[in-house]
C-alpha cells in the first residue's frame, strides 16, 4: 500500500490517476508511517503501523563537517559508524524531509523524506544537546537543553533555569515545551528522574506573525492540575488538546488552548508506560515509546513501542524493536 506522500506524488502525475488517488487520501487508506530514533544503535527506523513491520531503516553516522554558507555538508568517515546519538525527530510541513537532531555535533541532520537518505547537516554551532525541533511561521525551532534555550534559527529565547525535553508546535501556532528543573545526575542523565518528583511543566511561547518571540513576555505555563515528572513528549490529539508523558509511567491530557479552559487537566490516558519518552497520535491512535533504562529497575525492562486508544487508553499492540535500540522520539505521518 502507498504512504499518503507516495500517493499524492502519484496523482500529480495526470488527471486520470488524480481522480482515483485523491479519494483515497481523503478516506485515509494510505499506509501510515511511523518513524522513531533511536540513540543506542544510531538508527532511523520506518514502521508500517498498521501491520507493526519495519519497512525502512538508515543508520545515522557522526558527520565529518565542512562549513558551506549557512549548511554543512555531510562527509562520514569511511569505515566508521561513530556514535551519532540521536534526540528528536520532526517532518518538515514546508519541504517533507525529515530533521533529527542529535548530540556529537551542534547540528540538525536533515533526511530525505522518502528514501531516508542524509541531505545535510544545518549549522547550528551554538545549540548544545538539542532536544526538540518543530516547525511554525515557515521558521525551524530547536530546543537545546544544556543552553536552557529555544531557538529559533537565528535568534534565542532563554536563559530561564529550566531544562526543556520536548518541543511540538501547537494547533495556535505557538510552541509548546516540555521542561524540568536544572539538575544534576549521574550520566546518563536522562534516565534518572529529577527530585523532587513534580517539577515538571510544559511552557507555551507566542510567537509574532514573522516567527519572532518577545522575552520573557513569550514564556508562559500552560498546563496546570496534574503534576508533570520529567516531561519530554508532547502531541496535539485530533480533538486539539495536548497530551504529554510524565515520568512516572503516565501519559496524561491537558484542554487545548482552543479549549474554555487552556491548559487544565483532563485524564490520565495511561499509567503503564514505563518510562514513557515520547507520543504520538494518528486517526484516533496514540503511541508511546518506551527507554529500556529506568532508574532503580531490574526487571529486565525493555524499550518499546505501544499503541494505545486515543479515547479510552486501551492498549491495543506492541510494535517489536531491537533490545538495545533505545527508541527515543518519533514521528508519524
Amino acid at each position: 500500500m502507498l504512504t499518503r506522500r507516495q500517493a499524492l506524488k502519484l496523482g500529480a502525475t495526470c488527471k486520470a490517476l488524480r481522480a482515483r488517488v485523491d479519494p483515497a487520501v481523503a478516506r485515509g487508506v494510505c499506509r501510515t508511517r511511523l518513524l522513531v530514533v533511536c540513540s543506542g544503535d544510531n538508527y532511523l527506523r520506518e514502521y508500517d503501523l498498521a501491520t507493526g513491520a519495519s519497512v525502512n531503516g538508515q543508520t545515522l553516522q557522526r558527520p565529518m563537517v565542512k562549513h558551506v554558507g549557512t549548511e554543512i555538508m555531510r562527509h562520514p568517515r569511511r569505515g566508521s559508524r561513530q556514535q551519532c546519538w540521536p534526540t528528536c525527530i520532526a517532518i518538515s510541513p514546508y519541504d517533507g524531509d525529515i530533521y533529527v537532531c542529535q548530540y556529537k555535533i551542534a547540528g540538525v541532520i536533515v533526511l530525505h523524506g522518502e528514501t531516508l537518505k542524509p541531505l545535510r547537516v544545518m549549522a547550528t554551532d551554538s545549540i548544545e544537546t538539542p532536544e526538540g525541533i518543530a516547525f511554525s511561521h515557515n521558521c525551524t525551532y530547536v530546543a537545546s537543553a544544556a543552553n536552557m534555550s529555544v531557538f529559533r534559527l537565528g535568534s534565542r529565547l532563554g536563559g530561564e533555569p529550566f531544562v526543556p525535553w520536548g518541543m511540538v508546535t501547537g494547533p495556535d501556532d505557538n510552541l509548546y515545551v516540555a521542561v524540568d528543573r536544572s539538575y544534576e545526575a549521574r550520566a546518563p542523565s536522562y534516565v534518572h528522574m529529577p527530585p523532587p518528583p513534580d517539577t515538571g511543566m510544559v511552557l507555551r511561547i507566542l510567537l509574532r506573525e514573522d516567527g519572532t518571540f518577545d522575552e520573557p513576555e513569550a514564556l508562559g505555563d500552560f498546563c496546570y492540575g496534574k503534576s508533570l515528572r520529567r516531561p519530554s513528549g508532547l502531541c496535539f490529539d485530533a480533538a486539539g488538546n495536548l497530551l504529554v508523558t510524565s515520568g512516572n509511567d503516565e501519559v496524561l491530557r491537558f484542554a487545548g488552548p482552543w479549549s474554555a479552559h487552556p491548559g487544565r487537566f483532563m485524564a490520565v490516558l495511561t499509567a503503564t508506560a514505563p518510562h514513557p519518552f515520547d507520543v504520538v497520535q494518528h486517526r484516533g491512535l496514540v503511541i508511546v515509546s518506551s527507554h529500556a533504562c529506568v532508574q532503580g529497575t531490574n526487571d529486565g525492562n525493555k524499550p518499546r513501542l505501544t499503541v494505545y486508544d486515543g479515547e479510552s487508553g486501551t492498549l491495543l499492540r506492541q510494535l517489536k524493536m531491537m533490545p538495545r535500540c533505545e527508541a527515543n522520539m518519533m514521528a508519524v505521518e
